[in-house]
């Protein structure tokens, strides 16, 4: 009874086109793991989805992307502030999307080789809270964002207050053109700071110097903030 109440509480909304492959899909889909599956053609989030289910995982067909109107529903559903993971299926090997995985929305991939069943299983680790990528991205992921190990009191002192300043727009999403303008300095001028940064805290990618940002210089203000 419980687990039936719990199945009638989960959603999950298919983006793809209306065609008989993707009714089919959605219908099997309904029928293996006993979820209301929506087939939907237009990248549009209804608000009654919040309200009406408690659990929801987005399925969008890989073969339906159109950048912008993704763009939108994925920073829709982020600013919604709830936990709705999204997956691609369809995907090819190399396929662009597999660059989303450092996205915080964006859950699993499944590609053209996977079968049915599989995708039905996947999408319950969704619902139970997994990640569902390959092995190799993953890897690959981790062998990007992880750091070298530092002593952080050390590295923090050893940026300057520019560097600081320049490090807490990177992270708000501010471009080199943009900390350039607000700073009345050339890009070149704040490259040259960032790539300082970089050897500083041992990173090699913006990415990682965002990561890398987010945890220290936001902790490290907050233990000045408490010893004044």
């Amino acid at each position: 009874m419980d687990s039936e109440a719990n199945k009638k509480a989960r959603h999950i909304i298919f983006y793809g086109h209306y065609c008989v492959q993707n009714s089919m899909l959605s219908m099997h889909i309904q029928r293996r793991t006993g979820i209301k599956c929506t087939l939907s053609a237009r990248y549009e989030w209804m608000p009654e989805w919040f309200s009406t289910y408690e659990h929801v995982v987005v399925l969008v067909d890989a073969n339906f992307v159109r950048r912008d109107p993704l763009m939108g529903l994925i920073q829709e559903i982020y600013r919604s502030k709830k936990n709705i993971p999204m997956a691609f299926f369809n995907l090819s090997e190399g396929h662009f999307l597999e660059k989303m995985i450092h996205w915080a929305q964006v859950n699993g991939f499944f590609y053209q080789s996977t079968d049915q069943d599989d995708l039905c299983d996947g999408i319950e680790q969704l619902f139970g809270g997994s990640l569902c990528f390959p092995k190799h991205l993953t890897n690959d992921f981790i062998s990007r964002v992880r750091e070298r190990p530092v002593d952080d009191v050390i590295t923090i002192n050893s940026l300057t207050m520019r560097e600081l300043e320049i490090m807490n727009m990177v992270v708000k999403g501010a471009t080199n053109l943009e900390i350039s303008t607000r700073l009345s300095v050339s890009e070149n001028t704040v490259k040259s700071h960032i790539y300082n940064v970089f050897r500083k805290i041992g990173v090699r990618t913006r990415t990682q110097a965002m990561s890398w940002a987010q945890e220290h210089i936001k902790s490290h203000c907050s233990s000045l903030d408490t010893t004044r």
